[in-house]
């Protein structure tokens, strides 16, 4: 049986690394420290040729609600959607105050 080991790093204090997202033969998306989607494939395609490195238009969110209270976090720090001509202004957490904790198949983000 493994052992689980902290693994627990901050994200400024380390290369963009992350957890892969999907199944076996599915592809994959990682989420890296930065809170980029990064490493791309689709249908399993893991050459370098078709792997996607980085995804400036994608972000992920969290929104919890809690005794009529919302809770809304953008675990992106940079994205190219124009959410400012928009109007709208995120509430994004900063990449240094972003940290995980992963041991696969699980990755638990930090806020």
């Amino acid at each position: 049986m493994a052992q689980y080991q902290d693994n627990s790093v901050n994200s400024g204090a380390v290369e963009p690394s992350g957890a892969p997202l999907g199944g076996i033969g599915t592809g994959c998306i990682e989420m890296g420290l930065d809170g980029r989607f990064r490493n791309i494939t689709i249908n399993n395609n893991r050459t370098a040729a078709t792997r996607i490195p980085v995804s400036g238009g994608g972000f992920l969110a969290v929104r919890a609600a809690q005794k009529g209270r919302v809770y809304a976090r953008v675990l992106h720090p940079h994205t190219e959607l124009p959410f400012q001509e928009a109007g709208l202004v995120p509430p994004y957490v900063a990449a240094d105050e972003l940290s995980w904790r992963g041991l696969y198949p699980c990755a638990h983000y930090l806020l």
